[in-house]
């Protein structure tokens, strides 16, 4: 873009950001480093933050190293906010226009926030050599006001340093090529696309940079060269160790920012004495100044909280009061019964996905001849091994998470631990012939079909089940003839060996060295011959000549050896952990993930990672239930959404499904505004703020699952390209109302908790009116500058939108304009909107979680964490599922976007009200005198939650001992 002067020079108005490093072309690998760079800004973000917050509120580590050590990570957010966002949008784009001035501002606040950091680490550096090699004077040299007056010197000269550089290049004239190839406006690109003299800004800067990166660098040198004479004067080598960590943190931080400056400074200087390619030049600046602005502010908080012992044990005190905090809540806390039922439902959903995703591997190799061969038998036994061993446990643990334990006899309790046995032992066998196969596929492959016959395979499973249904009968033999007495309590989630002996008066000592005879070689032996197949493998496929012949072949057998390590690796965690207090509980806590989670995650490491699987499950998905589509078409300036299903039972099912979720989400949210608009006790900032939120989720559903109905029994609906975009601009002023909702509701949180006795002051009724009105203004007004710029865009071509309502994407795939302008619009709009919320909320948690901790009694930690476990949780979910836009584009990650998606516009509003009535007593009091369904109105507690007591004490009826299985009940908090 070009303007004409009057003296008939072309000047430029505008330039164009390309980042090349060699892979510009090629589009996954750009979606793959788009999804790079916005992980590491998320975690930048997140990791300093948490370094400021902790800082702020921790009276632990208020010291001048720390307030430092804040505004250093104030300033890494500050420079890589600068220059992240527009770079992920180049990474998507093949360039993005910028003014002049914006490239100009943007080079200014670069060159602040790396002087800033330079001149801080200088500081922290004299902190370092005051506090070793003058302690004594330290406290009184280094106090409150000098440390002010240090930081603000710092910041001064760097906001004023800058401003040189921009008044030199505003007087420039621009003329020529206005591509900068680059991520950001630097210094250099800039200056190349100049036809004035650029000497004077290159002297300007070469004294700069040698003032304020040389000596800040000398004077840190000799401040730690002062400090490394101190240390060697220390007598005690323990001493020495100890002042030397105090400082240790910061010289990584000053190695790996200098050096990273040192390197760039020699690459720009042998390009110029070498006169060497321009273009290698350019890569080399680039990828080093990627690293100075990417890299550097994700790894400081990272060096300061790995190697700082207080960061580290602030840190850890803080995640782990909060991870009890929220087991506490979950299974102890007033609301006990809610925690235990969404404990239910998520152990009920594994077990489900379990025993799908197994089953689909056993129809898969047995209606699919292509599976028909010896890996894949044994696959499918391996998979009904897995359905056995988890449906053993997880019934059991389902009704033991409800209940007070569950009770059954003696009998029954050696019985399950008999079938666990069974299976653990037949999957140890199976893995290791498992392994043979491979050993055999990749080292012996011309011999493979003629040595792994049918009956071979046949002997191997039949020994593999011989040996696991039989040996395990000498334990439970023995175990029944124990005698039991005293308490009856199993302090687990289902009968293991340990456990049940633990219940026996009798001498234990034969039965414990059966176990382990019996127990060590079924164990031993299969890891023993699984490692040197491995080896052998390895070796094989190290001597093949090609790379493509090595993937291949390493392929075959990858799946099984991450099943391998998964399953072994849970095995020696549980079982050769230290049986100490803690340990034990830990022990209780693995074995959960290894009795549930593994079962669930095996079949997915065999279908994700293989392709005749995932090939013979889509052939039978397709087969039997159809292809499951939405498609949106436009013809003649209408849109058409395409029917989801050709099976007329299918869609009616789909219909009546959606239909029920979006009837209960209507009643569930309109509940909570009815409960709170006519109950007095409900009339409240945080129950105002929720009403608004149910009131938006309505908004949001009824935009889309009605339209959505309709396609599912019809061949699509057509509607108008303007009813099209105003479908989007209410999905999208629903969006925003939310997420501003949200974080005004951690807002609230925050003052409740962190600030209760001024909280009806602050939070007064007009305060929250102005909240609630800012939100929905935002909501309503933003949007519509994308509802303008679609309605002005051309509409050509195909008429089909892939998706089941009118998203941003979609509608301008339609458009024959360039879309660049509104796709730019769209990122910097959506961009705050989406990430200032979040920051904000994680910054208010982080506040509210240090205030709880410093609350002296665990009832009232207890009571001001139910306060806001709701709202968490909403967030949680919320965000998690708004995650859909950070996926990769390609066409399998779209589909997966598109179930995603419908989980996130039609489930998402149905948890809310269930999640707010369900840990909330308040709500469920309201509505439950509302709608007369409590069995206690003076309660308000339904009777479905309604607490039982019952006997716990020792039963015994003829040769029957009963026993209880205790969910978690004796983990001491």
């Amino acid at each position: 873009r070009f303007r004409k002067t009057s003296a008939g020079v072309r000047v430029l108005g505008a330039v164009v950001l390309v980042l090349v490093l060699g892979f510009e072309n090629i589009h996954n690998l750009k979606i793959m480093l788009f999804n790079l760079f916005l992980i590491n800004y998320i975690v930048t973000l997140s990791a300093n933050v948490i370094i400021i917050s902790l800082v702020i509120t921790s009276q632990y580590i208020y010291s001048p190293m720390y307030f430092f050590l804040s505004h250093l990570s104030i300033t890494d957010i500050l420079l890589t906010t600068t220059i992240v966002p527009g770079m992920l949008h180049v990474t998507l784009k093949e360039g993005i226009t910028m003014s002049l001035a914006g490239c100009f501002i943007q080079f200014y606040f670069f060159s602040t926030f790396i002087t800033a950091e330079c001149l801080l680490l200088t500081v922290m550096s004299y902190d370092r050599y005051l506090a070793i090699c003058n302690p004594l004077r330290y406290s009184s040299i280094m106090g409150l006001k000098m440390c002010v007056y240090l930081v603000i010197s710092a910041w001064g000269l760097s906001i004023l340093i800058a401003l040189p550089h921009i008044l030199i290049l505003s007087q420039m004239a621009f003329c020529g090529s206005n591509i900068i190839d680059h991520f950001f406006c630097d210094l250099i690109p800039v200056l190349q696309l100049s036809c004035s003299n650029g000497m004077t800004n290159a002297i300007v800067t070469i004294v700069m940079s040698t003032f304020f990166a040389f000596f800040p660098f000398a004077f840190i040198t000799k401040t730690y060269i002062s400090i490394f004479l101190t240390i060697l004067r220390i007598s005690t080598s323990h001493e020495r160790q100890k002042a030397f960590s105090t400082c240790s943190s910061h010289l990584t931080v000053v190695c790996l920012y200098y050096g990273t400056l040192v390197c760039l400074g020699l690459v720009l200087l042998w390009g110029l004495l070498c006169h060497c390619s321009s273009s290698m030049t350019s890569v080399g600046e680039q990828i080093l100044k990627l690293e100075l602005v990417v890299l550097t502010p994700l790894v400081n908080p990272f060096i300061y909280s790995l190697r700082n012992k207080e960061i580290k044990s602030l840190l850890g005190r803080v995640l782990t009061c909060y991870a009890m905090a929220l087991l506490m809540q979950l299974l102890h806390g007033p609301n006990m019964h809610e925690g235990k039922f969404l404990l239910l439902i998520f152990l009920f959903l594994i077990y489900l996905i379990t025993l799908i995703g197994n089953l689909l591997i056993i129809v898969s190799v047995f209606f699919n001849a292509h599976l028909h061969s010896p890996m894949y038998f044994f696959l499918s036994n391996f998979s009904f091994s897995e359905i056995i061993f988890t449906t053993n446990i997880t019934p059991n643990l389902l009704f033991a998470t409800i209940h007070k334990g569950s009770r059954i006899s003696v009998n029954l309790c050696i019985t399950q631990y008999y079938t666990y046995s069974v299976s653990i032992w037949a999957e140890c066998l199976l893995l290791a012939v498992m392994s043979y196969d491979r050993y055999l596929a990749i080292c012996n492959p011309l011999h493979y079909s003629s040595v792994m016959s049918h009956k071979l395979c046949l002997q191997l499973l039949v020994w593999s089940w011989f040996v696991g249904l039989t040996v395990p009968i000498i334990e439970a033999i023995q175990l029944g003839g124990l005698t039991y007495c005293g308490h009856n309590i199993i302090d687990h989630f289902f009968c293991d060996f340990a456990p049940i002996i633990q219940l026996s008066c009798s001498d234990t000592n034969e039965i414990e060295l059966t176990d382990f005879i019996l127990s060590f070689p079924i164990f031993v032996f299969p890891v023993v011959f699984i490692i040197i197949t491995y080896i052998l493998i390895i070796l094989t496929i190290l001597r093949i000549p090609t790379n493509t012949g090595r993937k291949k072949a390493f392929s075959t057998c990858s799946s099984h050896l991450m099943v391998v390590c998964l399953y072994y690796g849970s095995c020696i965690f549980v079982y050769m952990s230290p049986s100490a207090e803690n340990s034990f509980i830990l022990k209780k806590v693995l074995s959960l993930i290894y009795t549930v989670v593994t079962p669930l995650i095996n079949p997915f490491i065999y279908s994700l990672r293989n392709k005749e699987i995932r090939t013979s499950i889509k052939t039978l998905a397709t087969k039997f239930y159809g292809v499951l589509i939405v498609n949106d078409i436009k013809f003649y300036g209408v849109l058409i959404v395409n029917d989801i299903n050709n099976m007329h039972e299918g869609k009616f099912l789909l219909f009546i499904f959606l239909f029920l979720i979006y009837l209960t989400t209507l009643i569930g949210n309109l509940l909570i505004i009815v409960a709170v608009y006519f109950n007095a006790h409900l009339h409240s900032p945080m129950y105002f703020f929720l009403s608004n939120f149910s009131l938006s989720e309505i908004v949001f559903t009824t935009n889309i699952t009605p339209n959505m109905l309709f396609a599912t029994i019809h061949k699509g609906s057509r509607i108008s390209v303007n009813l099209c975009i105003t479908q989007y601009y209410t999905y999208s002023v629903s969006i925003w109302a939310e997420c501003l909702l949200l974080a005004v509701m951690s807002y609230d949180r925050y003052l409740a908790i962190c600030n209760p006795l001024h909280y009806s002051s602050v939070m007064s009724p007009r305060l929250c009116l102005h909240l609630v009105v800012w939100t929905w203004f935002v909501g309503f007004t933003v949007p519509i500058i994308e509802a303008i710029q679609l309605g002005g865009l051309t509409y050509c071509g195909h008429n089909i939108i892939d998706h089941f309502f009118c998203d941003f994407a979609p509608i301008i795939q339609l458009s024959c304009s360039d879309t660049n302008e509104i796709e730019l619009t769209d990122f910097i709009l959506s961009f705050p909107i989406f990430v200032f919320p979040v920051v904000f909320i994680i910054i208010t948690y982080i506040l509210i979680i240090l205030t709880i901790l410093r609350i002296p009694t665990n009832t009232g930690r207890k009571k001001a964490f139910s306060t806001c476990s709701s709202h968490l949780m909403v967030v949680c979910i919320y965000y998690g599922s708004s995650a859909i836009y950070v996926f990769p584009s390609g066409e399998q990650s779209f589909n997966m976007n598109k179930i995603v998606s419908l989980m996130y516009t039609v489930v998402t509003p149905l948890l809310n009200p269930l999640i707010y009535s369900l840990r909330n007593r308040e709500i469920k009091v309201s509505l439950g005198k509302e709608c007369r369904l409590a069995g206690d109105e003076r309660t308000g507690k339904i009777p479905f939650y309604r607490s039982q007591s019952r006997s716990w004490k020792l039963c015994a009826s003829g040769a029957i001992f009963q026993v209880k299985v205790c969910l978690f009940v004796m983990i001491p908090f």
